[in-house]
Order: structure tokens, then C-alpha cells, then sequence
């Protein structure tokens, strides 16, 4: 517009018309930048983190403690969230005060929140919710025998793993959001897969003999899949697996074998955690005698805490509505390994010997070579 008045000679309206459009722009400039900080300037979010009031250093030395004494900390409920496998949450309490714990104290957090997390590390953080029954090797690599320090919400409910590990703590202090504990590095000391292995010793003359399997009591038959004949890069107790791409593949269909009374039964298999793509999901399904669904699930393995190696456990109980009944387990993702699927009476415990001649209970390997 303003070239254009220029070329007919009024160049001054022109250059009057540019001094108000950039007053003008001005002005809205001015007024938006006021209205964006207007809600930042009383912003007390840095404060929060590294200010004086509920500060965690004071906290712990009012207690009579030293931060120096712990080595990292420990969120409960806790968090491992940005490797793309596995997806499990905190709270809004354990999440920020964790971090808010973390820069005060200047301790590291074990647990995870930041994109593209290796899965290796991300296992072996997990693996500390596991069983008794696996090996933890992320504390074998821990710098010191220092205590962690474990920051629990006072505000949310913990899972039953997190509620094992808490009660092998020393609380130390508390406030109105969390409790402060003192967790040694040997409360991940085990002697339970040594226990099994020498049950499983005295009581192996006694134990009944079911193909490759032992069990402790007569009953329904075992459902025992080790996918042998199956080749994969990949396999869990045994040579084979099932594997697929972007599919899915059948487990189990059908009644279960020797059934007679609607008992209760574990299901389990293992998925291999570290291919390319996401966790695949597991698919559940009792039919009733004409076919209908009487129970279903669908399950990501993504928040799973039972992981041996570099396997994660899938496993669910379920109570067998009539004796006929089909069940049908399926597992489907963009990238999948499953190995040894087991279907077994909660009321039997199974042994089998994997291909070193170690021993495996229940689905659990347990790293001792039986005598």
C-alpha cells in the first residue's frame, strides 16, 4: 500500500499509515507478552524445587541423617516410563517430589522418565519388583553397599511388589505427602531359589513324573508348551519359541486336558523384551461349551515387573467355569518371541530342567544346578 500511494505522490499518507501499523503492532505485542507472563510472574515452580520450605536435605538432618549416607533414590509408587517397551506409572507425589528429592539432595534417581530410555536399562530397573525367585544383577553393579533411600507417597496405594520392599525398610521421617526409609541393598539378598532347589531335591523320589515335568500333586494334566519345534534367534528355557511380525499367533485352544471340577489355574509364558517394536499384548478367553465368551482379556506386557533376564513374564489366574470349557490365549504385537507357555493347578508346583540341566520352577528358572 505504501509503494503504491508513493507512485502517486502521497508518500507521506503512506509513510503516516506504516508509523501506525507498527504502533499499532507494537501495542499487541506489548499486550500479549503482558497477558503470557502474567501467570508466570507469581510462578513459584523453581522455588519449589530448590527453596527453603519442606526442603528434603532439612528434612532428612532434622531426623538426624545425612544425605551422603544414601547412594540413590527409590520412588514409590514407582516409574519407568520412555523406553517405548514399558510403560509404568507413578503418581503426581512420587514423580515430583522424586525430582524435588533428587536436586535437593543431589542423590540420583533410579527410575525412569526420560525418551528413548535403553530397554536394558530399563529391565534391569524393573527387575528389582520382581520375585524372589530371579536375580536382580542391577544391584551387583551398584558403586557401594550404601542404603537407597525410599521416597514414598503418602497419598497413593502401592503395588503388592512395592509393598514387600517397604516392609524390609527403616522409616526414617515423614511429612504430610511422603515417608522417607532406609532400604539396604540386602533386601534384594535371596536364598529362595536355593530353598526350591533343595525342596525339589528332598522331595524329587515323591514328585510325580509328567513327560518332562515333575509335580508335587495328581490331578488335571499339565499344559507344558516349550515351542521346540520352532527356530528363533531367540528362546527362554529351551531351544524354540513362537515368533511373528506384525501378527499373531495361537498358544493354546482348546479344553484343558484331564479337567474335571471348575478349579483354579495359572496360565504363564514368557515374552522376549528386547526386540525392535513395543511389547506385544496377550489375549485370554474362556468359551463356554457352545462357544460363547464367558471371560476375556486383553494384556500389554508393557507394565509388567517379573522379568528374568531378558524375559518378561505374562501370567494370570483364572477359575475354570465347567470342566468342558475352551480356553483360548493368543499373543499379538508388531514384533513378538513367547516361549514356554504353562497352564497349571495353583494347587501343583512344577519342576523341569532347563537345556544346561538347571532347574525351573513353577516357569521361574533358578539359576541352580540341581544335585
Amino acid at each position: 500500500l505504501y509503494r503504491y500511494l508513493r507512485q502517486r505522490g502521497v508518500a507521506r499518507f503512506g509513510q503516516f499509515l506504516l508509523v501506525v501499523l507498527v504502533v499499532l503492532w507494537g501495542l499487541e505485542a506489548k499486550f500479549q507478552l503482558e497477558y503470557a507472563t502474567r501467570g508466570q510472574r507469581n510462578n513459584r515452580v523453581a522455588y519449589s524445587f530448590i527453596g527453603s520450605d519442606h526442603n528434603y536435605r532439612e528434612m532428612l538432618a532434622q531426623a538426624g541423617y545425612n544425605p551422603e549416607a544414601y547412594q540413590a533414590i527409590l520412588p514409590l509408587p514407582y516409574y519407568a516410563i520412555g523406553s517405548e517397551k514399558f510403560d509404568i506409572s507413578g503418581s503426581s507425589v512420587s514423580t515430583f517430589e522424586g525430582f524435588r528429592a533428587a536436586l535437593s539432595l543431589r542423590r540420583p534417581l533410579a527410575a525412569v522418565m526420560m525418551s528413548r530410555t535403553s530397554a536394558e536399562q530399563s529391565m534391569r530397573l524393573i527387575q528389582l519388583f520382581s520375585s524372589d525367585l530371579t536375580p536382580k544383577p542391577w544391584v551387583a553393579h551398584l558403586p557401594s553397599d550404601k542404603p537407597l533411600l525410599l521416597l514414598v507417597s503418602r497419598r497413593d496405594s502401592l503395588r503388592p511388589a512395592e509393598k514387600t520392599l517397604l516392609r524390609r525398610a527403616q522409616l526414617l521421617t515423614a511429612n504430610n505427602q511422603i515417608q522417607l526409609y532406609s532400604l539396604p541393598v540386602s533386601a534384594w539378598a535371596t536364598t529362595r531359589p536355593a530353598q526350591e532347589a533343595a525342596t525339589f531335591a528332598a522331595l524329587r523320589p515323591q514328585l510325580l513324573a509328567e513327560g518332562p515335568l515333575w509335580r508335587t500333586a495328581a490331578g488335571p494334566a499339565l499344559v507344558y508348551r516349550p515351542f521346540q519345534d520352532s527356530t528363533t534367534t531367540a528362546s527362554f528355557t529351551s531351544p524354540g519359541a513362537v515368533s511373528g511380525r506384525a501378527s499373531q499367533a495361537t498358544l493354546f485352544d482348546g479344553p484343558l486336558p484331564g479337567a474335571t471340577d471348575t478349579t483354579t489355574y495359572e496360565i504363564s509364558c514368557w515374552l522376549y523384551g528386547k526386540t525392535a517394536n513395543w511389547m506385544p499384548a496377550v489375549r485370554y478367553r474362556q468359551l463356554g461349551t457352545e462357544g460363547q465368551v464367558l471371560e476375556a482379556d486383553d494384556h500389554s506386557v508393557k507394565d509388567a515387573t517379573e522379568i528374568s533376564g531378558d524375559w518378561v513374564r505374562y501370567s494370570r489366574v483364572v477359575r475354570l467355569q465347567h470342566p468342558a470349557n475352551r480356553i483360548v490365549l493368543e499373543v499379538y504385537g508388531d514384533e513378538f518371541i513367547v516361549d514356554d507357555l504353562l497352564i497349571r493347578p495353583r494347587s501343583t508346583s512344577v519342576y523341569w530342567l532347563d537345556q544346561r540341566g538347571q532347574l525351573v520352577f513353577n516357569g521361574f528358572p533358578l539359576h541352580i544346578t540341581p544335585h
